[in-house]
């Protein structure tokens, strides 16, 4: 499991729930300070909005356990069983 699947499946304590504030914060503040110190540049904001969100989306229930391309995929866990047969 990656560290934010741990995150979730730990029971909610207060270290857990402090630590996914700072990670879905942090991604947060340095897209709004880039975004800011490149004086709104329509490019480069755009891309930093585009990591931005990866970032955010990636933290979402829905992608709980989701392997992207076999990223984080543990062999002999993760693998389809239909392909097994």
């Amino acid at each position: 499991m990656t560290l934010w699947e741990q995150l979730e499946s730990s029971p909610d304590t207060q270290q857990s729930s402090n630590t996914k504030k700072v990670l879905v914060i942090a991604p947060t503040l340095l897209c709004y300070s880039a975004c800011h110190f490149c004086h709104y540049d329509k490019v480069l904001c755009a891309i930093n909005l585009g990591v931005w969100a990866v970032c955010v989306i990636a933290k979402s229930e829905g992608m709980n356990g989701v392997r992207l391309w076999g990223i984080n995929r543990t062999i002999g866990i993760d693998d389809d069983l239909r392909k097994c047969k």
